[in-house]
């Protein structure tokens, strides 16, 4: 988990170092469809939330985090108001030929999607996109694919990119 942590917190930290003032097209409502449509395949682990569904969930994880002054639940207070969707989908245990097809339609969602950054580990090709704002400081609609693992994660929504990484480097 901390190297996950470690990974993440550099990441945005490069994000936010060599942002460009290009904007990037990531198809949230395509992601969106690609996961219910995956959804209530045995073989799948998903957990999706719309935006009704999601303001639930920040309002009650938001009210019981309320009194609590430790400086990372307040970071974390902060992060979690700006993501309006999320879905995670775990396909590490399908069959070769059901990930396949996820991963052939995930990429040809992407195909024209710019990565902000590629991790290559011990074979393992990890690649983040999402849209950093002309500051530099924003980072909207976070998606972290894992095609190889079979991992999936979108966070749709706008992440302030200096809370992440002092969250982050805070828990290492």
């Amino acid at each position: 988990m901390k190297k996950l942590t470690l990974i993440i917190t550099l990441t945005l930290l490069s994000i936010a170092a060599f942002a460009q003032n290009r904007r990037a097209a990531v198809t949230q409502s395509e992601l969106m469809d690609l996961v219910s449509d995956y959804r209530t395949n045995p073989e799948f682990e998903v957990v999706q939330f719309g935006g009704i569904a999601m303001s639930a969930v920040k309002t009650l994880v938001l009210t019981a985090m309320a009194s609590d002054p430790d400086p990372d639940v307040r970071a974390a207070r902060k992060l979690i108001r700006g993501i309006r969707k999320v879905a995670i989908v775990d396909y590490s245990d399908c069959s070769i030929n059901v990930k396949d097809k996820f991963n052939r339609k995930l990429d040809r969602i992407l195909k024209n999607t710019d990565p902000l950054m590629e991790f290559k580990d011990d074979g393992e090709k990890m690649t983040i996109y999402g849209v950093v704002s002309d500051k530099g400081d924003k980072l909207q609609n976070f998606i972290l694919c894992d095609p190889e693992d079979g991992t999936l994660i979108c966070l749709f929504g706008t992440i302030d990119i200096d809370t992440i990484a002092r969250f982050a480097s805070d828990n290492i």
